[in-house]
């Protein structure tokens, strides 16, 4: 009995963090739609700049691990860095390699797990942009 009316008793509560849990789980909501339309929607990657940012990455280099080593593998990724060369031309430069097995074993997009991505904004189907 001393402890009915306490502070741990939520019961008398509920219905307000209920309602209150609601409205937050709403205004989210109406927030990611208003993101989307107004600045998601209408942007355009610019493929030409990614390709060349992916073609600099250094992480490409973890592909190459399971087939030369992790030795060799850093040693590339060390000189591309050092001379300011992309990972292709410092492991063709190396010998280590040939560009066919770079080709095949150093592949960005099955790296990165591309998946289906909305067609248009709003409408909430998979496929291409």
């Amino acid at each position: 009995m001393g402890g009915a009316s306490g502070n741990f008793e939520l019961n008398v509560c509920k219905p307000l963090i209920a309602h209150n849990v609601l409205q937050s789980i709403r205004l989210l909501g109406d927030a990611m739609c208003s993101f989307e339309r107004y600045c998601v929607c209408g942007i355009a990657a610019n493929r030409v700049q990614i390709d060349a940012h992916v073609e600099r990455s250094l992480m490409l280099v973890t592909a190459l691990v399971p087939h030369i080593g992790y030795d060799l593998a850093a040693s590339i990724a060390r000189t591309a860095h050092v001379e300011g060369k992309t990972l292709r031309d410092a492991a063709l430069a190396s010998g280590a390699i040939t560009a066919a097995d770079f080709d095949r074993w150093v592949r960005p997009a099955s790296m990165i797990g591309m998946g289906a991505r909305s067609t248009d904004c709003g409408e909430g189907q998979a496929g291409e942009r």
